[in-house]
């Protein structure tokens, strides 16, 4: 096999139409791109595995691609574990693709009594490179705490919830955005949600919406919980719903939290 790494000057549209691509992993916005662009349609039909990971990823995206026939892999990892812990097997139908799969080979995980995932494994990380030595990142056993959230079915299937490190608690109920976000996805003509907390005199910190659109529009807040009250905890009804950005920042290949909550709190200011 051979690996062929994407530098930032290229796309993968590009990379599927000149090289000999075989599988590819994505995470959510990527994945997205893929499917709005219809003209390499039949050369991602033609892979053998599209695996689709990096955070709990909308619902409606997979059923786009399960319809048209792509060979998707739902699946959670991390880059210490090198990096697939969870992975769907071939041809899983479309209500197992909406999970994270089972436990592959040479990996161990289990839960905390937060709900924390903890891996372990033959794939693990020896540690962090850090000014030339090696920083050990696990327990005494041998466990290292991812910073995910996540819950295990009776079948040993995995759900993630999200990471621990975007939780916020408003109004003393912990409130996790990628919940939210996979709700808002749902909606008709909805193209992407970011969830990120602002303050709140009452509530200590409410749920702030940026939301992409289709037709570029933006609902009122009240007419988009009228939408969501069916899907979500009342706590978890977004407060504010904001335009998407013209310009987004990004924390390597996923969407950068920091610079939407930055820019939650100057527009409510």
């Amino acid at each position: 096999a051979a690996l062929r790494i994407m530098y930032p000057s290229e796309s993968i549209v590009s990379l599927l139409k000149t090289e000999r691509i075989t599988h590819i992993s994505l995470v959510e916005t990527q994945f997205s791109e893929l499917l709005q662009n219809k003209s390499i349609n039949d050369s991602v039909r033609a892979l053998k595995a599209v695996l689709i990971g990096g955070s709990a990823v909308s619902s409606k995206l997979i059923e786009d691609a399960y319809n048209r026939e792509w060979k998707i892999h739902t699946t959670y990892g991390s880059s210490e574990m090198c990096s697939q812990v969870t992975t769907t097997p071939p041809a899983a139908d479309l209500e197992a693709l909406k999970f994270s799969g089972n436990l592959l080979k040479y990996r161990e995980l289990q839960l905390n009594e937060d709900g924390e995932i903890l891996l372990r494994g033959e794939t693990l990380s020896s540690g962090y490179l850090r000014a030339g030595k090696i920083v050990n990142i696990c327990d005494e056993e041998g466990w290292y705490a991812s910073g995910d959230l996540g819950m295990i079915d009776k079948r040993g299937v995995l759900n993630i919830k999200g990471r621990i490190d975007n939780m916020f608690i408003s109004g003393g109920e912990n409130v996790y955005p990628e919940v939210i976000e996979r709700a808002v996805k749902l909606l008709p003509g909805v193209k992407n949600a970011v969830i990120v907390p602002v303050r709140d005199d009452k509530f200590g910190q409410r749920p702030a919406l940026f939301l992409q659109t289709e037709t570029g529009s933006t609902p009122d807040a009240e007419d988009l919980k009228k939408m969501l009250r069916d899907k979500l905890a009342a706590y978890m009804l977004p407060a504010y719903v904001f335009p998407w950005p013209q310009k987004t920042e990004k924390s390597g290949i996923k969407i950068s939290r920091k610079y939407f909550k930055e820019l939650a709190h100057k527009q409510i200011r």
